[in-house]
């Protein structure tokens, strides 16, 4: 290889390596911030505290990053790591009545059900369950 070559194969080589860090740090970023919080209405939910219930509590639950980290030791404890294929997780808070409701999502290429947990501020675990 000339002079040149050797050069703009460096400058490649340094420029596709840079893309992929970049790209592997986005993904890392996206997967792993904090993750958006929804509103719902625990007395929709009551079927399930009925159902499925679990005497258990966590530790009090700060915010929603906390209440996922929380969510998923009990679910790994219930189902097995797998569950952590189910990230990203939605989060869903209702105020009136302190309650989160964490629970996994399916990915596109996948089939099956997700996770679900009804924590209330205090850790309190209200409910688990696993959909289909």
């Amino acid at each position: 290889m000339n002079m040149i070559t050797r050069k703009n194969f460096l400058l490649l080589t340094i420029a596709l390596i840079l893309t992929v860090c970049i790209l592997v740090g986005a993904i890392i970023f996206l997967r792993y911030r904090n993750p958006k919080v929804n509103s719902f209405e625990f007395s929709d939910y009551q079927h399930y505290v009925d159902e499925f219930p679990l005497d258990k509590n966590v530790g009090a639950i700060i915010d929603a990053k906390d209440a996922t980290k929380k969510a998923e030791t009990v679910w790994i404890e219930i189902y097995g790591k797998a569950v952590t294929k189910q990230k990203p997780y939605e989060v869903f808070y209702d105020a009136a009545n302190k309650v989160w409701l964490v629970k996994g999502t399916v990915g596109f290429q996948r089939k099956g059900g997700v996770a679900h947990i009804l924590m209330n501020n205090t850790g309190d675990v209200l409910a688990v369950w696993h959909t289909k």
